[in-house]
Formats: C-alpha cells, structure tokens, sequence
C-alpha cells in the first residue's frame, strides 16, 4: 500500500508544487481511510497481490475506470438534485464555493461528499472488482492526476473530447452551471 500511497503521491507533484492549500478531506482523508482498511485486511485478498496476467490487468483498469465514472457520476448528480437540501448535498456545496477551481480544488470538499461520492465508493467497487495490487495502484495515481486535470484552466483539448472524454472546459462549466457535466471520466455519462 505504500508504494500506491508514494505513486499517487509522486503523479500528482505538478499538481501539488501549485497548491496554495491541501484540503484535509481530500486526499489526506481517502489515504487515512483507505490506508486503515488495508492494515486490518478489509480489502480482498487480489489487492494484496502483484500477480496477475497483461489481460487481467487491463481488464481491472478498465472496470475500475467505468465503474468508478459511473458511479461516481449517479452520486455526484444525486448530491446536485434529490439530495442537494440534505448533509450530502450541502457537504458537495463545499466544493462548488470554487467557480473557477484550480487543481487543489479537486479534492477540497466536505467530509460527507468525500465519503458519499469518492471513499465508499471507491471501496465498494474495489470489493466488486476485485483487482490485483498494480491495477489498483496505476489506476489511483492515474485517476487522483486526472481529477487535478480537470480542475485545471478551461483549454478544450480537442482530442480529448474525440475521445469522449471531459476536458477542463467541460468540468469548469460544470462549477459556474452545476446542473451540468456531472461525469469525471467520460463525457457521454
């Protein structure tokens, strides 16, 4: 676990020598969370594990991706509409204060929305997916880098929209309209 903690960690130093602050309930919370679960072995024992096959690997990459946008989309437009007058909505507010966010806004939020829409989650998808060690790994320091991508300044990245993925513009319309763009990952969600 330690070397996924120093990988997210290192992916995410362009982002962090920027930061003006460190949001306590981001990353520092997800990694207290999900470091304390994997100390008392809550994990599946494939996350414990290295070995794996190329076509195993991939294929956890690419169910933790989709899940992960999924379900994060569903809870992250739960917290904007049913549930925007609740803790849970309110908690999510606390990130929406930036319209205009910078990288160190990805994970700035409330402790609720943190558990609500990344930890649990994140946890419940782990135990679904069951992925090795690495995948699990490549996929934290990959998606942390990416959601400090997209708080970034609005480009367009037109390849990235080809792709079908949200680009910076897409989530910075998001924070000035957030009945808008609610996926992280792939822009047709």
């Amino acid at each position: 676990m330690l070397e996924v903690l120093l990988g997210v960690a290192s992916s995410n130093a362009t982002w962090v020598r920027h930061f003006s602050y460190l949001a306590p309930t981001g990353l520092p919370l997800m990694f207290a969370v999900l470091g304390g679960w994997w100390v008392v072995g809550g994990f599946p024992a494939q996350v414990y594990s290295f070995a794996t096959t190329p076509a195993n690997f991939i294929r956890d990459l690419f169910a933790l991706t989709i899940s992960i946008d999924l379900s994060q989309t569903m809870l992250h437009r739960l917290a904007h509409t049913r549930l925007r007058h609740t803790i849970v909505g309110r908690s999510h507010a606390v990130h929406h204060k930036h319209t205009h966010p910078k990288p160190e806004d990805a994970f700035y939020t409330g402790v609720v929305d943190a558990l609500f829409q990344l930890i649990v989650p994140l946890l419940v998808i782990v135990h679904l997916t069951r992925p090795s060690r690495g995948a699990l790994g490549v996929f934290g320091c990959a998606y942390s880098w990416w959601l400090n991508f997209l708080h970034s300044p609005p480009a367009q990245y037109p390849r990235l929209r080809q792709l079908g993925l949200v680009t910076p513009a897409d989530h910075q319309l998001h924070h000035r309209e957030p009945s808008r763009n609610f996926s992280n990952i792939f822009a047709v969600l």
